[in-house]
């Protein structure tokens, strides 16, 4: 996501590219198993508890596994998917809050 955002790169991601579960989860590339609803990995690094990490990972909306094999990542302001079929915002906390107040 990073190298699209601040490099302007349109990329391709397979499971393989992706370094973490969590990563790969979350954009329906990797299964979204019973150990990735349990939280572990994130507990003591995202959050303070596996409880609170848990509860994180259940209330995510995330498309199931295997409907895909792939995402094709690039600016909006490219053109090169035309049309995207979703759209991330991606930056900072200050950017985000700013956002969200002008909505």
């Amino acid at each position: 996501m990073a190298q699209a955002a601040r490099i302007c790169f349109t990329l391709g991601v397979t499971a393989d590219d992706l370094a973490l579960k969590q990563c790969g989860a979350i954009v329906w590339l990797m299964a979204q198993d019973h150990e990735w609803y349990t939280g572990e990995a994130m507990e003591g690094v995202w959050f303070e508890t596996r409880e609170d990490s848990a509860a994180h990972q259940g209330a995510l909306d995330v498309v199931p596994y295997g409907r895909y094999e792939a995402l094709a990542v690039s600016r909006l302001a490219t053109g090169r998917l035309d049309p995207p079929d979703i759209c991330l915002i991606y930056g900072t906390p200050g950017q985000m809050i700013l956002l969200i107040n002008g909505l």
